[in-house]
């Protein structure tokens, strides 16, 4: 085993949380470090792969991959919505900003041309 290899081993463990890196025998054709697929029982919800990656993005929420939307695109009714958003209910410029779909510049200036 060359130098460098052993100096990329000894970063590898470093950076481990659990410090378990796999010893010579459980090398590939290439010399690579074989890693054990996961499987179901190493986990405690007891859960595949694909169904722990689903609810890790049901955990994160969904984000919208949309256009924001303009001063234009809005109805007077919309405007009317988030200024009362923000006056009355006392929400974060962001949050409304997220629930509208608009820019948060935009929802500044809507209120402040409604205090005016």
């Amino acid at each position: 085993m060359t130098s460098i290899r052993e100096q990329i081993l000894e970063k590898a463990r470093l950076h481990l949380h659990n410090d378990e890196i796999p010893e010579q025998d459980a090398r590939d054709s290439k010399g690579r470090i074989k890693y054990p697929n996961s499987k179901v029982s190493d986990n405690p919800e007891g859960l595949y792969e694909a169904q722990l990656k689903h609810q890790s993005q049901i955990d994160k929420g969904v984000r919208l991959k949309c256009k924001k939307r303009q001063l234009k695109e809005l109805s007077h009714s919309m405007r009317e919505a988030i200024v009362h958003a923000y006056t009355k209910e006392n929400m974060l410029q962001k949050e409304i900003a997220t629930r509208f779909r608009v820019k948060q510049i935009l929802v500044s200036r809507l209120v402040c041309e409604a205090r005016e």
